[in-house]
């Protein structure tokens, strides 16, 4: 008892010194990084807004040898850029709009026929632009974040060119139409500006083209486009 005593006696300072190491060692560490959250800004979304944008874009379509039953694929993609007008209108954290986007293309895409009266012949595709009209429902998940869905007209001018094997060329300029469907999110980074990204497919309806020498094809066009853009809002 008096052994297991003095033991006892002798090891508490020395605990004690552990313990007070431990606590001057915590002390002494750094504390945990905080991040603070992207700001929140309270300004409505009711308003009207123009912009600018900027993105990607590809393309299939389909071209059919009007007097023989062949069906040619052209792909292609390349880079799209212009600009946007809408209005907007807030209920609560609901957000509904009206916006039109106009784009210009750099795609171009090349197909030949195999089968007669056109075999041989190349139909090089260059579209020029895009104008998609449309409208949009979205919801405020945070005051300055807006998750939305969109849909509506779409208008697409192209200049279609076809080579003969023998290398003359004869073209037409057509515009064709149809309809689109888009998602996205926009972002309110500071009062009345915003940024923005968003995926749209359109599909255009099929159209018959003849050229000067008698030929004929039918022409049908679909494209997608991520696009993204910065808008400055005027409220209303």
């Amino acid at each position: 008892m008096r052994l297991t005593a003095a033991l006892a006696f002798l090891a508490t300072p020395v605990f004690a010194g552990v313990l007070l190491c431990e606590a001057a060692q915590g002390a002494d560490m750094p504390a945990p990084p905080t991040y603070a959250p992207l700001p929140e800004y309270s300004s409505s979304w009711t308003g009207c807004y123009i912009g600018l944008n900027g993105g990607f874009s590809w393309s299939r379509t389909q071209l059919t040898n009007v007097f023989a039953p062949e069906l040619q694929t052209q792909n292609s993609s390349g880079f799209m850029g212009g600009g946007q007008v809408g209005c907007d209108y807030q209920v609560g954290r609901v957000v509904v709009g009206l916006r039109n986007t106009f784009n210009g293309f750099t795609e171009s895409g090349n197909a030949t026929f195999q089968a007669a009266p056109l075999a041989g012949y190349s139909v090089h595709s260059k579209p020029d632009w895009f104008d998609l009209l449309t409208a949009r429902a979205g919801i405020l998940l945070y005051p300055s974040w807006l998750f939305y869905v969109q849909g509506g007209g779409a208008w697409m001018g192209s200049n279609q060119y076809l080579h003969s094997p023998l290398g003359s060329e004869v073209g037409q300029t057509k515009t064709f139409s149809g309809w689109t469907v888009g998602l996205g999110a926009e972002y309110m980074f500071i009062p009345d500006w915003s940024v923005f990204a968003e995926y749209n497919y359109s599909q255009l309806t099929a159209a018959d083209l003849t050229f000067v020498d008698g030929s004929s094809i039918n022409i049908k066009p679909r494209f997608q486009s991520i696009m993204f853009g910065l808008n400055i809002r005027y409220g209303l």
